[in-house]
């Protein structure tokens, strides 16, 4: 039987649907809409095609992140915290979903890599902003704790928020 010819997408961004149409047995992925769209680069549908996956592939990644949490308890050992930037950029305006960066024009979903920096092994982190632009608005830096660390992180989001601000 010869493969379906894969379905392009005319939206903007993937939308998945609202509920499943009704069925005695579960339907295929491909046969929900949008599925096959491989051509859509917007962030909302990169996350959308890889919702799922296959279970060893969700084997090889728990495997990472076993190596990940070791790693990062030996990191631990000597350290209390680690300081990170919140972000490449200070804090975009309230209501903007886009930045500029060397004049073209970026989804602000690319600011969050620092964010996912350890969050998927479960290590405790917070941002605490340090500082603002000449526009007012925050920088920040994020702290982030070995396991059941909070109020650790707590302390020190506490020691950073007494600090004078260099804009003040």
């Amino acid at each position: 039987m010869a493969s379906p010819t894969p379905r392009v997408c005319s939206k903007s961004f993937c939308t998945p649907p609202r509920r499943r149409p009704p069925t005695t047995r579960p339907l295929p992925l491909n046969s929900l809409p949008h599925d096959n769209c491989r051509t859509t680069t917007s962030p909302r549908a990169i996350f959308l095609r890889h919702r799922t996956q296959t279970h060893r592939s969700w084997l090889r990644a728990n495997e990472e992140r076993a190596r990940l949490r070791s790693d990062w308890q030996r990191f631990f050992t000597e350290h209390d915290v680690l300081v990170t930037p919140a972000a490449p950029t200070p804090a975009i305006p309230a209501g903007s979903r886009t930045l500029t960066v060397d004049g073209q024009e970026q989804d602000f979903f690319y600011q969050t890599g620092w964010a996912n920096l350890t969050s998927h092994i479960g290590l405790p982190s917070l941002v605490v902003p340090v500082t603002t632009t000449t526009q007012g608005l925050p920088v920040g830096v994020q702290i982030i704790g070995r396991s059941y660390a909070d109020r650790v992180l707590l302390a020190v989001a506490d020691g950073l928020a007494s600090l004078p601000r260099a804009s003040e």
